[in-house]
């Protein structure tokens, strides 16, 4: 019998650094609506079994009704910033309703359905038939990084062009699929032999900050023609 999969939407009540930022007007949306379509839209072709929004804000349980997602009502214990991510992540994978979850996130409204498409073929190739445990998106860094008043990636004597920099990967929450039974055994959505999916820098981009949400709706609407 084939693997059940689901998108999982995560949205927190009480995001400290853009306040509101999944339920705000972004595009003439929000970043939460945004995601819960594209996730339909997989849905809807047969990619997915189902849209799930994982939640302790009664304003995002609305929207997920409206749209009739399966609604999993966070423990307020889970929405703290007190317990790890290693302990969140254990649960997630405990509450979860399909074998499979494919993290969707909010925090990232550029990434398109044709890379996430493409994340999904290359999953079930690579990891559910392939050496690795999980797919992780991530994008290629290519910058001057120091860290504790050293240079990591290059030689200060011998500075190279940017372009002659080693491809650093770094992690983005453009996608994350894993089996649950295996986000229970790492306790975390990144396995210990992860697929580096990777995406491209504007893709990759993700709602942190204050500017970056004025950058991400700036950038959106100019790709999907919003205005």
């Amino acid at each position: 019998m084939k693997k059940t999969i689901k998108s999982l939407i995560l949205s927190r009540k009480g995001s400290q650094r853009v306040p509101s930022k999944n339920t705000k007007p972004f595009a003439n949306s929000s970043l939460l609506e945004i995601k819960i379509r594209q996730a339909k839209r997989l849905e809807d072709k047969g990619l997915i079994d189902g849209v799930v929004v994982n939640t302790n804000d009664e304003t995002v349980i609305e929207t997920a009704k409206r749209y009739n997602c399966e609604i999993i009502k966070r423990e307020e214990y889970y929405c703290t910033n007190e317990i790890s991510a290693n302990e969140l992540h254990e649960h997630l994978g405990r509450t979860f309703t399909a074998d499979i979850a494919m993290f969707m996130n909010t925090t990232s409204p550029l990434v398109t359905d044709e890379t996430l498409e493409r994340a999904l073929k290359e999953y079930w190739e690579n990891v559910e038939n392939g050496p690795y445990n999980s797919l992780n998106a991530c994008h290629i860094v290519k910058e001057f990084l120091w860290l504790n008043g050293k240079a990591l990636n290059y030689n200060p004597d011998k500075k190279p062009r940017s372009q002659d920099l080693p491809e650093i990967l770094s992690l983005d929450s453009a996608t994350d699929i894993i089996e649950c039974k295996q986000m229970i055994k790492d306790r975390s959505f990144v396995s210990k032999k992860p697929y580096l999916f990777v995406v491209d820098n504007i893709e990759g981009k993700e709602v942190d900050w204050p500017e970056d949400f004025e950058i991400c709706e700036l950038l959106y609407q100019k790709r999907n023609g919003v205005m």
